[in-house]
């Protein structure tokens, strides 16, 4: 889904390298989710069980591309 695309990769570019260890974990394994939950969990449909994927689920949605 291109759109999931432009919006991780935004992320990817801008605050992957300076965020924390955990931080980059947690998105790393928002990336094996299949684009359907990815879309869930950034139009605010669904949460992950995981906090340190919601945190990153919450800048995502935060700062956008």
């Amino acid at each position: 889904m291109r759109e999931l695309d432009v919006v991780l990769q935004h992320y990817l570019e801008q605050h992957y390298p300076q965020a924390p260890a955990v931080e980059r974990l947690a998105f790393e394994a928002l990336l094996d989710q299949e684009d359907p939950r990815l879309l869930a969990y950034l139009m605010g449909r669904e949460l992950p069980d995981d906090p340190e994927q919601a945190n990153v689920i919450a800048r995502l949605t935060r700062t956008g591309p």
